[in-house]
């Protein structure tokens, strides 16, 4: 039988959209199509299902969605306000950095230095444009905007990094452009996508897709239902 007070971290998809097309990603798998870009979950379904006294010995929630991408949620910031006001609770947020202004991101680092429970994964495989060739439709440039508005605020980051063959040349300097970047560590993974013709099917998927058509994404307006199939603003 479950048991709520075994409960140290709970892993949430609180959306099922995305801004970009990794290769890899279950996205592009035609067996979960049906549930993409659809809505987001509803913040007050979060609030009812997820109570800090129900699952006394929580200590993680975790935005990491198998499909998503959390920062598109429209209600992104009363998310993170709710659960950062529970005791002994880390917030950690899985992103690809693409999305928002650098003025929302240095707004979060001041928050995630205010409560010392906030901690953004920025999903980045390569320390320069070699990035988008895995992170198809990001923008390096401005992920790097995005994370260094979050950092000099004292926002606290890891840089996630998958190895590729395209990439793998890049790993050496990680650590430090990583630690000139402001980020407090790095987490390196090696995933079975690590081989020679994966990696060339990658890059070749890359040259098809991003020249044609970009990632289905709507403008979200927060004030959208979300059950509504309207597009919603992200700013």
């Amino acid at each position: 039988m479950w048991n709520r007070n075994l409960v140290k971290r709970i892993d949430l998809e609180i959306t099922s959209f995305c801004n970009i097309a990794c290769p890899a990603c279950l996205r592009a798998s035609t067996s979960v199509s049906n549930v993409l870009d659809k809505k987001s979950l509803s913040f007050e379904l979060l609030k009812e299902k997820i109570r800090p006294h129900e699952f006394p010995n929580l200590n993680t929630i975790n935005l990491c969605g198998t499909v998503d991408e959390p920062i598109s949620h429209p209600k992104i910031d009363q998310i993170v306000d709710h659960f950062t006001q529970w005791d002994n609770i880390g917030l950690s947020i899985s992103t690809n950095g693409s999305i928002r202004s650098s003025k929302w991101w240095s707004d979060l680092g001041a928050k995630s230095k205010k409560t010392g429970r906030i901690t953004i994964m920025w999903g980045v495989d390569g320390i320069d444009e070699v990035s988008e060739i895995y992170r198809i439709g990001s923008n390096f440039q401005k992920v790097r905007e995005n994370w260094r508005a979050y950092n000099n605020a004292g926002g606290r980051s890891i840089w996630q990094f998958i190895v590729f063959e395209h990439n793998k040349h890049q790993l050496p300097l990680l650590e430090e452009v990583a630690k000139e970047e402001g980020f407090a560590k790095t987490k390196i993974i090696y995933s079975s996508r690590f081989t020679a013709s994966n990696s060339t099917k990658i890059v070749q998927k890359n040259e098809r897709v991003v020249n044609k058509t970009q990632p289905k994404f709507p403008d979200i307006k927060p004030e959208i239902a979300s059950n509504s199939k309207e597009p919603a603003k992200v700013v």
